[in-house]
């Protein structure tokens, strides 16, 4: 973990190797899975002759060549999202229910980005399904409704940095998505421990606000 993203955290490692994984506890990772399961992060290298022709399309594209150009970005964009929905669900039902979203807020630093991001997605599923008075149907956060509520998870830029960016800008100072913000690699191992061991004698009510205790009692 702490060779590949520069700093350790247990949690963040379990999801990066369920995704890998497709959550199979103990699965062997050889490099053509894991090259597989990235291989949007690589797009194809084409030839400087196809490249060259490719500018010249683009000179004489039409609106039509140019707004489907646009679609293919926003469906990249969306499957790279989808790789960080499959971070977050952990146990792979395609949703994300209150328990995944409350395991995942009390192992992460509140300073953290990617504490910051979930606490967009509680605060969506307090809003929907907690807070109104009358709840008929309790909503679920699937892949679409988390498309909406987080367009552009931190998890993709960390993991653009670690499998991209970081070969060819090696010096970039950069900060990993489960740090608190101001910390550093060296610093990150000791914070984790610390906060592993404060949240783990929460009790319900200091974790969560009025609002949540309501989940409880049902």
């Amino acid at each position: 973990m702490q060779r590949v993203f520069g700093a350790s955290h247990n949690v963040f490692a379990e999801m990066f190797y369920n995704y890998l994984s497709d959550n199979i506890p103990q699965r062997h990772i050889p490099i053509k899975r894991f090259l597989k399961k990235f291989m949007i992060f690589w797009p194809v290298r084409k030839d400087p002759e196809e490249e060259e022709n490719e500018e010249k399309k683009k000179k004489q594209q039409s609106s039509s060549d140019f707004y489907k150009k646009l679609e293919e970005e926003k469906q990249r964009k969306k499957d790279l999202n989808r790789i960080a929905f499959m971070f977050y669900d952990v146990d792979a039902d395609h949703n994300m229910n209150i328990l995944d979203i409350i395991k995942m807020q009390t192992q992460f630093d509140d300073l953290s980005p990617i504490n910051k991001e979930i606490a967009l997605i509680m605060d969506e599923y307090k809003n929907v399904n907690i807070r109104p008075k009358y709840v008929k149907d309790r909503q679920i956060i699937n892949f679409e409704r988390f498309n909406q509520i987080v367009p552009d998870s931190c998890i993709i830029r960390e993991l653009q940095h670690v499998l991209v960016d970081s070969f060819a800008h090696p010096h970039i100072n950069y900060q990993n998505v489960f740090m608190p913000s101001g910390s550093n690699s060296e610093s990150v191992n000791s914070q984790y421990v610390e906060l592993k061991e404060k949240k783990k004698y929460y009790n319900y009510d200091s974790i969560f606000d009025k609002d949540l205790i309501k989940l409880k009692q049902e």
